[in-house]
């Protein structure tokens, strides 16, 4: 499937960025020469960082700072990719993301889309609005619930584990299991993180250097198949609705953790 790129101007995006998109935003991850993320200042450097990823070569440069192994803070500039980390100190999300990996993935899922649409499927049917994105590459999708007011991470990542399909077929041979990240992952990936810790992230969405079907977000036609979309804004879920609905899951043992 392909699709012409739709994606918000960047006011429009900053204001979704900013309300939904951060458990915190003093450190955001940024795509470093290395080829490799590295966690970042955000900030006063926020708005900044994100209009490049938005714009990409089409935009000015972006201001960062960031602290190397030995501890040396170092000032750069450029137009990085960016992404969010989660959980918060705290250890409280604003959102949750079950990533769907298409080709190209160690365990790809054989049919990513019907994986992620099953999903969102089965959080609909507890009353959990979710949102889904094509990934930067075009072959895999991102499933987004967004949060009222930040929650704990072991409340989303129960939600995720115990929705998300076990028995999704893999590309080659076997079947996904997103308690073990085969296939399908779950972020945030831990319940808890260490004081000098920052979670995990996911690339945020609307990069200037996706791929032309993708970092966009998608909701169903008239016909059923998936068609691009600029949204407005995301309904969001409250913790209430997230106790009610974990309250009605089987009692099984404690999610694991990467």
């Amino acid at each position: 499937m392909m699709a012409e790129r739709t994606a918000p101007g960047v006011e429009h995006a900053l204001r979704l960025f900013r309300e939904y998109f951060f458990s915190r935003t003093d450190v955001v991850a940024f795509f470093g020469p290395w080829n490799s993320p590295h966690p970042g200042k955000g900030g006063e450097y926020l708005d900044g960082l994100l209009t490049a990823h938005l714009l990409g070569q089409e935009g000015p440069e972006a201001k960062l700072r960031y602290r190397k192994r030995d501890g040396a803070t170092v000032a750069a500039s450029g137009r990085f990719r960016i992404g969010s980390y989660t959980p918060a100190p705290g250890n409280k999300t604003k959102w949750l993301c079950i990533d769907f990996d298409g080709h190209g993935h160690a365990g790809a899922l054989q049919d990513p889309e019907a994986a992620a649409r099953r999903t969102q499927d089965l959080l609909a049917a507890k009353s959990v609005p979710s949102h889904l994105e094509r990934s930067g590459g075009g072959k895999g999708w991102h499933l987004w619930v967004f949060f009222t007011e930040p929650v704990p991470a072991a409340k989303a990542r129960r939600l995720a584990l115990e929705l998300a399909p076990r028995d999704a077929p893999l590309a080659t041979e076997g079947l996904a299991d997103p308690r073990k990240a085969r296939g399908i992952e779950v972020f945030p990936k831990q319940s808890k993180i260490k004081s000098k810790g920052y979670g995990n992230l996911v690339w945020l969405p609307w990069w200037a250097g996706a791929q032309e079907s993708g970092n966009i977000f998608y909701r169903a036609g008239d016909n059923g198949s998936l068609e691009p979309y600029v949204p407005d804004g995301f309904t969001t879920v409250d913790e209430a609705l997230l106790d009610q609905v974990l309250t009605s899951l089987p009692e099984e043992d404690d999610c694991p953790e990467e």
